[in-house]
């Protein structure tokens, strides 16, 4: 993923979580923002490698348990994906980790 597509996909995912788009004014301990290059530079072998190397840094078990550890004080997650500065959107809404049945 290019620097500035990180930045981009940094940026907008604060302005999402400032303007309130990160859930409801309920607590959170963590938001965690995942994000996909899918510029025109980025072919299928390297876009399944982006969804393959996000599920192993989000799949392990021991991770997944300590994210559902306080559901009074969720990790809230938000999927997203992006080509430029100006051309990313949500993939998913923000959504609270508070039990093995929420997808992670």
């Amino acid at each position: 993923m290019s620097c500035r597509l990180c930045k981009a996909l940094a940026a907008l995912s604060v302005a999402l979580w400032l303007t309130g788009a990160a859930g409801t004014n309920a607590a959170c301990r963590q938001a965690l923002a995942l994000g996909l290059d899918v510029s025109g530079s980025v072919d299928e072998g390297e876009y399944q490698l982006q969804l393959r190397g996000l599920a192993a840094a989000v799949g392990r078990e021991e991770g997944r348990a300590r994210r559902r550890r306080r559901p009074d004080a969720p990790v809230r997650r938000w999927g997203g994906e992006g080509s430029g500065q100006d051309e990313q959107r949500g993939r998913s809404e923000w959504t609270d980790i508070t039990s093995p049945a929420r997808r992670e």
